[in-house]
């Protein structure tokens, strides 16, 4: 009988649950399909999700390309997956395989689905890969947009090889693009990861062209060099940063796209922050670099050109590059440089894709105006985003964009690409200063809202609630306009509601928020009431919830004796 044991608990570390939707406790948990070379290093790892052993005898993994069938590999008899096990099936040169299939090219190097069956061939997981080719149509029975970048690992003396990856082991929302992320490969051990947040990185210590601990590459691993001396991996000189010393390069120094990633575990709340180099110097006609910034997600292994305009490939833009979650976007072309702040969701780009992804801010970067060494900040939470360009560094200053967001669990990414002639002349992602936080300010909905005689409120957080943010405030949306609105503030949710039907207010209608302080705002012509509410810097109210409600008086409700419309409910946990 093969029976594989539990493996033990290596991370001494406590990791945060994250929710699971998987419709089998048996899932497809990692997975390598393309090395360089003779692809002799592939394999697909299987994981026990449940709380009971599980006979996978008579299993098949499976693979498609489009509808035709490429490979079947059968699951030998006697094989009993105990809960939190793995089975690996691969080439013999894979570490911990446990079921030899063959010597290479086990499986196609794009646009393939993994599909597992139990021994009555009922499916049990699915996995797409590579769906950015147009030419490929996902089943019916496809997990969300696919994976949608480009994949290859590499082996090189500096790097370990990567894989796609469930954030966690077992983590499945039956979303492809936001269950898995590119990250140095596990083969028959955990995917989790410890926790490196908070995470201060000045590389001072890091002596140059050395790889910096913590981070991994598709190609080639970040590392560490003098901004001001050009050395193997410093294509040329730059200024030193403002906190001077070493900085942190990500590139691959032969060429073309380069993928890195912060090993740590991953959070739906996250603050990065850095110093950051921004070349705005036009670039030869045809030739342009681009990177990304990227939390609660990551890339792919090219990091294929981002082009969220549209404009970087000319008739057919450019819509395999694969990033996921929300994240600071730089181009520079011979036009010069733009900073975009992008949602991309779950990685889906162009008219083939599920999704798309949204623009939420661009800036114009301008040689002598606002290039050269500037703080970078990201911040991203369940359900919100907020982007800071310039100012100070640990403050809420300079250009600041901010926009609802769909947020999800992921990692810290930097993808780099070029299309130069002379890689002496490019300036790849360059940071100095590299603060990750895990973002203690936290801001959501809850409690149902009722309809104007138009539209159904809102409300929504401005800004994060951090400390000392003099940009915080509240706003409701689609209340009418060009009229007044009480807004609530309590330190309490009310549970249950206080019901307001028995005043003869329309059904639904309650009060969520204790009403410590009630405030009237005014709409504009666009239906929208904004309350600013600067927070004090003070570090003792840190974790303290603010609670906010709107009501609004609509005479064209039918209901008479109290003509009111109300948001949900909003609370907000402030943070440091």
């Amino acid at each position: 009988m093969s029976f594989v044991r539990s493996p033990a608990l290596l991370l001494g570390v406590a990791l945060v649950a994250l929710p699971s939707l998987a419709t089998s406790q048996v899932v497809i948990n990692e997975f390598q399909y393309d090395d360089e070379s003779t692809d002799d290093r592939e394999f697909v790892e299987l994981y026990n999700a449940g709380t009971s052993a599980v006979d996978i005898s008579g299993w098949t993994l499976e693979a498609y390309d489009e509808n035709t069938p490429n490979a079947f590999y059968t699951i030998p008899p006697s094989t009993i997956l105990a809960p939190g096990a793995f089975w690996v099936l691969g080439a013999s040169t894979v570490a911990n395989v446990n079921q030899v299939v063959g010597i290479q090219d086990l499986w196609q190097n794009d646009q393939e689905t993994l599909e597992l069956f139990d021994a009555s061939h009922v499916r049990q997981d699915f996995v797409c890969y590579e769906v950015n080719k147009a030419r490929f149509v996902l089943p019916a029975y496809a997990e969300g947009e696919g994976l949608w970048g480009n994949f290859q690992s590499n082996l090189h003396t500096s790097i370990i090889e990567s894989s796609w990856s469930r954030l966690r082991d077992g983590y499945d929302t039956n979303d492809n693009g936001r269950d898995f992320r590119i990250i140095t490969q596990t083969p028959g051990a955990s995917n989790n990861r410890a926790n490196l947040a908070p995470l201060f990185e000045n590389f001072d210590a890091i002596a140059v062209d050395s790889p910096i601990p913590n981070w991994g590459g598709s190609f080639k691993p970040p590392f560490a060099i003098d901004p001001t001396q050009l050395s193997a991996q410093n294509p040329n000189p730059i200024p030193a940063s403002p906190v001077g010393g070493n900085a942190m390069i990500m590139w691959d120094s032969v060429g073309g796209g380069n993928y890195s990633m912060l090993l740590t575990d991953v959070s739906d709340e996250i603050d990065f922050e850095a110093y950051v180099y921004f070349d705005a110097t036009p670039r030869p006609a045809g030739e342009y670099e681009t990177w990304s910034l990227v939390v609660q997600g990551g890339s792919c292994s090219f990091h294929n050109h981002p082009d969220p305009t549209g404009s970087l490939g000319g008739a057919v833009p450019f819509t395999a590059n694969g990033n996921t979650g929300v994240g600071w976007i730089y181009h520079v072309t011979s036009s010069g440089g733009t900073l975009f702040l992008v949602d991309h969701n779950n990685g889906g780009w162009g008219a083939t894709a599920q999704s798309q992804p949204t623009i939420l801010g661009q800036i114009t970067i301008t040689s002598g105006v606002n290039d050269g060494w500037q703080r970078l900040r990201l911040l991203a939470t369940k359900n919100l985003a907020e982007g800071y360009f310039g100012g100070t560094l640990g403050q809420l200053d300079g250009t600041r964009f901010a926009a609802p967001i769909v947020g999800k669990p992921g990692g810290i990414a930097v993808g780099y690409r070029e299309l130069m002639v002379n890689n002496g002349a490019t300036r790849p992602f360059t940071a100095d200063f590299v603060v990750v936080r895990t973002n203690t300010a936290s801001v959501s909905n809850f409690g149902n809202a009722t309809p104007t005689s138009t539209a159904t409120p809102s409300i929504a957080a401005d800004s994060f609630p951090i400390l000392g943010n003099v940009n915080f405030g509240v706003s409701a949306s689609n209340v009418p306009a060009n009229s007044a609105i009480a807004m609530l503030i309590g330190f309490f949710q009310i549970i249950p509601p206080t019901d307001l039907t028995i005043l003869g207010a329309q059904p639904g209608s309650s009060i969520h928020v204790t009403p410590d302080l009630a405030v009237t705002v005014l709409t504009n012509g666009s239906g929208v009431g904004s309350l600013p509410l600067a927070l004090p810097a003070t570090p003792a109210l840190a974790g303290a919830p603010l609670f906010f409600q709107a009501f609004a008086i609509d005479p064209a409700l039918p209901y008479p004796a109290l003509p009111i419309a109300q948001t949900g409910g909003l609370k907000c946990v402030l943070g440091n």
